[in-house]
């Protein structure tokens, strides 16, 4: 198949995408080392639980608290687990989607992880988030920064733009400038994880550029708003390791189709009630891993540990210490 041809027909599959997208953990052992042992067993249970497709290495991954090598090893690891739930899948068509971060402090990383993915094709885009700390004061240097990894790489594999000003602060550049140009000048570019809470700005995207790329919501809070008011009907989540999580966007989904609007608030509240529990203690992160721990260890025997700091920094460790 010609270079152009796989590109074209691997943005075809993110457009036509519906449904749940687990933003997965990263698991770590008591010692705090990586585990990449059980991925494929995770893999599998994503799958039976109505998950539709991996998001790896992103913010509840905590890819910024691993080294090159461990994301290596998870990339690789992951890739191997895709390949056997597809050997395992009856229906070919029915491709369980994989997106790949890359994002770094260090773009000569970002490219080493990228021609790592162009080498193992089953995955199906990598994403990028804004720069850290050093932030691009305009669009068009952000442009040039991916063009740089995506050509330097050779990569035919769509582009996903990580949309999360929460993380990234507010960019010097508008979302819908930086679309513009990006689809001019970025044959890759072909999707928006849109982790922002602002659904006026969520309804002008998928107003002006659904027809071009993929829009994926990116907060669990907002999935009955991009469904109902924005027509997005797939998400990146990070609850979607759970199977209540999973199962109640999946309502959201079908109470809408069926017109049930009340159903589909029903479910979205249970969503939002869950997020808040899991913020109650001030660490989300650390909540959602004990959550996955106590749910998944004994029907799955999979076990995540806790965050690595600076995501989770238990609150006695000073007393301890003086």
């Amino acid at each position: 198949m010609a270079t152009n041809s796989l590109l074209e027909t691997k943005k075809s599959i993110l457009q036509q995408f519906q449904g749940p997208v687990c933003a997965v953990a990263t698991a770590f052992n008591d010692d705090g080392q990586l585990n990449v042992e059980q991925i494929v067993d995770y893999a599998r249970h994503l799958k039976m639980i109505g998950v539709k497709g991996v998001y790896i290495l992103g913010t509840t991954g905590e890819s910024f608290t691993l080294t090159f090598d461990e994301k290596y090893q998870i990339i690789q690891a992951w890739y191997k687990a895709i390949q056997q739930l597809d050997s395992e899948m009856d229906n070919n068509n029915n491709q369980f989607l994989a997106i790949v971060n890359v994002t770094s402090m260090s773009l000569n990383e970002s490219k080493k992880l990228l021609k790592l993915m162009k080498n193992l094709q089953r995955f199906n885009a990598w994403a990028l988030l804004a720069p850290i700390f050093y932030p691009v004061t305009n669009v068009d240097q952000f442009i040039t920064m991916i063009k740089d990894i995506s050509i330097d790489t050779d990569c035919q594999l769509p582009f996903l733009y990580y949309h999360f000003p929460d993380r990234t602060g507010q960019q010097n550049f508008e979302l819908e400038t930086f679309t513009e140009k990006a689809l001019k000048c970025l044959p890759q570019f072909s999707a928006i994880k849109f982790t922002d809470t602002n659904i006026v700005r969520m309804a002008k995207m998928q107003r002006k550029f659904g027809k071009f790329i993929k829009i994926f919501a990116g907060y669990d809070e907002t999935l009955l708003a991009a469904r109902t008011v924005v027509n997005i009907n797939a998400g990146i989540c990070a609850t979607f390791s759970l199977k209540n999580c999973v199962q109640s966007y999946l309502k959201i989904l079908d109470s809408i189709d069926q017109g049930n609007l009340q159903e589909a608030q029903n479910y979205q509240q249970i969503l939002a009630e869950f997020c808040q529990q899991l913020q109650s203690n001030g660490n989300f992160f650390s909540s959602l891993k004990q959550c996955l721990n106590d749910e998944l260890s004994s029907t799955k025997g999979l076990q995540f540990g806790r965050p690595r700091m600076p995501v989770w920094i238990p609150t006695n460790s000073i007393n301890e210490k003086f």
